[in-house]
């Protein structure tokens, strides 16, 4: 529900481009960071983080891969405030709807929202439109308030998408 195609572009790999956008932040010659990754989450998660770490080398973010468990990777992401800058994570709507993907990463944190935002993000407008969801039976409303929603959160950039991870079911 509330899908756009539009918003469903890959950006162009522009090594040059990224360069520049790190020199016009105030890093030039790049910086260091710690990613945060699980192991035993996600299909191969560790092989996708070890990825990560010579793709971003090339415009000049060394990255320090931490690699956990599952378990702790998610405590670590609950965390009150959340002791990671740079993290892998995953997610699914798992109901063909994103009310739950809004209220989990992007609604502000709080004890009923945003229990796995540790970005710190937070959007008065986005916390509104996801609290509209809330019981919203009205079709063309929700789809309006998801696509809304999607527009803003697209615009601000909070999480790098990298890849679609499809799961295979089966049953007889």
């Amino acid at each position: 529900n509330g899908y756009n195609r539009q918003l469903d572009q890959i950006p162009p790999f522009d090594v040059a481009k990224a360069k520049a956008l790190l020199a016009e932040a105030g890093f030039p010659e790049g910086f260091s960071v710690r990613l945060d990754c699980s192991r035993g989450r996600y299909t191969r998660d560790e092989a996708i983080c070890q990825a990560l770490v010579g793709q971003l080398a090339q415009i000049g973010i060394k990255l320090d891969l931490a690699v956990m468990s599952r378990e702790d990777h998610i405590a670590m992401i609950r965390t009150t405030p959340p002791p990671t800058d740079f993290y892998l994570l995953g997610w699914s709507a798992s109901f063909f709807d994103s009310q739950n993907l809004f209220a989990a990463l992007y609604a502000t944190r709080s004890r009923d929202t945003g229990l796995s935002n540790a970005t710190r993000y937070s959007n008065p407008e986005v916390d509104r439109l996801t609290k509209e969801l809330v019981g919203q039976t009205d079709f063309v409303k929700r789809n309006q308030n998801i696509g809304q929603l999607w527009r803003i959160v697209s615009e601000d950039g909070i999480y790098v998408p990298l890849h679609l991870q499809t799961i295979a079911y089966a049953m007889k």
